[in-house]
């Protein structure tokens, strides 16, 4: 993992690590999550001797690349629209492929210098600037962060403009679950189910809910960061439910 993490940031990426076998930050090493990543070879050396099993997070948007996550998870048709994209001529910039340990890919650009975006009913999510990904060797309890083809960077972004207009997105207005349904899993569900301009609001609602409950919010953050948010979004989301419950 250590090497690994080194040669990202010899490529002028910015990485930090994650927690073993998890896609969140390494807390005690990475106080700030994605804002704390490095290229400092003498940092990330020092993180990973303090953690040598700690998986590797690559900091999306300028200077890193922009990354494409194609999800199959739940039955999500990543796959389907992912042809459609393919078809549109959208996936000429894809300079590496990589199979996340779900079955679904990752799939890196150039950074166009947007932010994050994420359409969960089309599985499809982009990390950009203030975004993050778990890469390869990064290992999980479903298998291995792996990568299929790699290539030089032909330096052409990715369009997230054109999903919505592949696919309009339907206007509505999204509503609180029946009490009854909620507990820890549905609230990370209902997270997932975001499409842009209520992200954060849910994660809000979800985290108020399971402040009340006293339940544990990491699989929320980690919900969120799915979905797009921003670390520090996450962080701060979070701060404000737990405050308004107490």
């Amino acid at each position: 993992m250590r090497a690994a993490a080194l040669a990202y940031a010899r490529a002028g990426w910015n990485v930090f690590p994650l927690e073993p076998k998890s896609k969140l930050p390494l807390s005690h090493c990475v106080p700030h999550g994605v804002s704390d990543a490095s290229t400092s070879l003498s940092t990330i050396s020092a993180w990973w001797r303090a953690c040598p099993r700690a998986n590797i997070g690559i900091a999306t948007g300028v200077p890193g690349p922009d990354v494409l996550d194609v999800d199959v998870k739940d039955q999500r048709p990543g796959m389907a629209s992912l042809e459609r994209l393919r078809t549109a001529g959208l996936l000429a910039g894809v300079f590496r492929k990589v199979r996340t340990p779900s079955g679904g890919l990752h799939l890196y650009f150039a950074p166009g210098g947007g932010g994050n975006h994420a359409r969960a009913r089309l599985g499809l999510d982009f990390r950009g600037r203030g975004g993050y990904v778990a890469a390869p060797p990064s290992i999980t309890p479903a298998g291995a962060y792996e990568i299929l083809a790699d290539g030089d960077d032909p330096g052409v972004p990715f369009d997230w403009a054109a999903v919505d207009a592949l696919f309009p997105r339907p206007q509505r207005q999204w509503s609180a679950p029946p009490i009854e349904n909620r507990d820890t899993a549905y609230l990370v569900r209902f997270i997932t189910a975001s499409v842009n301009g209520e992200r954060n609001a849910r994660l809000f609602w979800a985290a108020c809910r399971a402040v009340e409950m006293r339940a544990d919010l990491r699989p929320l953050a980690a919900a969120a960061a799915e979905i797009g948010l921003p670390a520090w979004e996450i962080e701060r989301t979070l701060r404000s439910a737990q405050g308004r419950g107490q």
